[in-house]
């Protein structure tokens, strides 16, 4: 069983609510982040904003203070949960915003499927100990389907509403408090729910843990079928031939041509052609892990062509987050950099590698 929890969330003032939200700092240019600072002063990128030769987040706090005294922010008066709904195009994701136990991470009953670099998780605990406020929850899911059908009946009754406006990407935000009749049978289903798996903020989450103040984390929490699950894909900047690169990866495994590619195979993209990656018996595991292609892309091709054995670490390797266009990836690519494009890898199969306790590679999913 887990075990979730209310709280009171700080949230912006009903005015201010096209002015305040952003999207996560690094997905932001330069100049965009520039412009945003400098043309919206109630956002919240005001608030996250610090220099880096700082050696703590006390501006932050101060920042997120100033907000809370001029009101664009207001704190709830009592604890409660929350549900958050998004819609774009023809998609539609409902989930609940609530605090997830600590002790059931420390316990693995909350799984993960990815390591953690510890400089990382000691600074988020440093930033949490500082500001001791969550500017965005641990993405978790789950697989009791009994807990979307309470959800919809909570957003039944309008009143609940809190938020509904579109961002400029002209993506619909709702905002709902579940009413205080539902809590409880909310709280209680959990109760059920053997396992929880994280999908993303696996350094959130232990920085939490290793930060001992805290006894819960702010959570989104969405069953596994409103999940969809993009890849991550690799760009390889080198300082090699890239014909005799082509002539060691053809002499080692099966590549061919293709005009057309195929979203479920291994596809690179070098001297302005695509290619299809098969990898033959002696390449295969019988290993759920063993066997994803991003495995075998650094087994077989990073490591012994490229040497290189630290994927997250080696500054020759770029992620690419897989809802970029295909287009605009090998427009950019220049003469001294190969493109791997990798397959999605389901949330079934990510499931099923955090229960047997086993990790993917860094930068496996998005």
């Amino acid at each position: 069983m887990v075990k979730i929890t209310r709280f009171k969330g700080i949230r912006p003032e009903k005015k201010y609510i096209n002015k305040v939200p952003t999207k996560a700092y690094s997905e932001y240019s330069k100049n965009e982040l520039a412009f945003e600072l400098q043309s919206n002063p109630y956002s919240f990128l005001n608030i996250l904003k610090h220099k880096k030769t700082n050696k703590n987040f006390n501006n932050v706090k101060k920042n997120i203070d100033n907000f809370l005294k001029r009101k664009i922010l207001v704190q709830d008066e009592k604890k409660s949960i929350y549900i958050y709904i998004q819609e774009k195009q023809t998609s539609i994701f409902i989930g609940l915003i609530c605090g997830i136990s600590l002790q059931d991470y420390g316990n693995n009953n909350i799984k993960i499927h990815e390591k953690t670099i510890k400089k990382r998780e000691l600074l988020f605990a440093k930033y949490l100990a500082e500001v001791q406020m969550y500017a965005e929850p641990v993405l978790v899911t789950h697989e009791n389907n009994q807990v979307d059908t309470l959800l919809n009946d909570c957003i039944q009754d309008i009143n609940h509403k809190i938020y509904d406006f579109n961002d400029l990407d002209n993506i619909n935000h709702q905002l709902w408090e579940v009413p205080v009749k539902y809590q409880d049978d909310i709280i209680h289903l959990f109760s059920d729910v053997n396992n929880l798996y994280i999908a993303d903020g696996h350094h959130r989450l232990s920085s939490s843990f290793i930060n001992n103040k805290h006894t819960h984390c702010l959570a989104y929490i969405v069953s596994k079928s409103q999940l969809k699950t993009l890849p991550f894909h690799r760009v390889i900047t080198h300082q090699n031939n890239t014909t005799n690169i082509l002539k060691k990866i053809t002499s080692q495994l099966s590549v061919s041509k293709v005009d057309k590619l195929n979203h479920n195979m291994l596809n690179m993209y070098i001297n302005q052609q695509w290619y299809e990656i098969t990898f033959e018996k002696q390449h295969t595991n019988k290993s759920i892990n063993d066997d994803l292609l991003v495995n075998k892309l650094s087994k077989y091709i990073l490591k012994p062509i490229f040497g290189i054995q630290n994927e997250r670490a080696d500054k020759l390797v770029s992620f690419i987050p897989g809802n970029k266009p295909i287009n605009q990836l090998i427009q950019n690519l220049d003469c001294m950099q190969v493109l791997f494009l990798l397959p999605p890898i389901g949330i079934n199969t990510i499931i099923k590698i955090s229960k047997k306790n086993k990790i993917m590679p860094p930068k496996s999913t998005f």
